[in-house]
């Protein structure tokens, strides 16, 4: 059974996906994130994908494509390498990672997951809490601890149970 957060995107589009190899790196040189376009610093963990595919029909009798093969090397930063991670495990368009997790929240009207949003990084937990706050408003992380603050009946308190706040 799926989490009650994944994002369900149909992501077939006709191509067929003749390679595809994916990496978990430390940067050792400087490079930009796919998603969201910030660069990824040396020392900085992120992932590195090669993709090779064929864009069309792919008659594997003959081996050869009828259209072009596409190569492409794409690097995602660990903040949305995260996202990806906890909620689009069935698919996900590249370069789209964030205009859908907006579209996602929106048609849940920000209701999302405590403890998905708990396994994202603290970046990309913080852009999603943005997102939820534009959404539906305040959203507080607690002083203590930085976890997500609950509403309950008798007032707020850190969804943390370890935490007293």
């Amino acid at each position: 059974m799926e989490c009650c957060c994944t994002v369900n995107i149909d992501t077939y589009d006709g191509g067929t996906t003749l390679e595809h190899d994916i990496w978990i790196a430390i940067a050792l040189g400087r490079g930009k994130c796919y998603e969201c376009s910030r660069p990824i610093n040396v020392g900085e963990p992120y992932c590195r994908e090669y993709h090779e595919w064929v864009d069309g029909y792919y008659d594997e009798d003959d081996e050869r494509p009828t259209n072009g093969i596409e190569k492409q090397l794409i690097y995602t930063c660990d903040d949305c390498y995260s996202l990806r991670q906890v909620f689009f495990s069935s698919g996900w368009y590249y370069g789209m990672l964030w205009e859908s997790m907006q579209e996602f929240i929106r048609d849940c009207g920000g209701e999302l997951s405590v403890p998905c949003i708990l396994q994202l990084t603290k970046a990309a937990r913080d852009k999603v809490l943005d997102m939820v706050e534009e959404e539906w408003g305040e959203v507080e992380l607690c002083p203590e601890c930085g976890e997500l603050m609950e509403n309950r009946w008798s007032g707020t308190r850190c969804s943390n149970k370890d935490c007293n706040y």
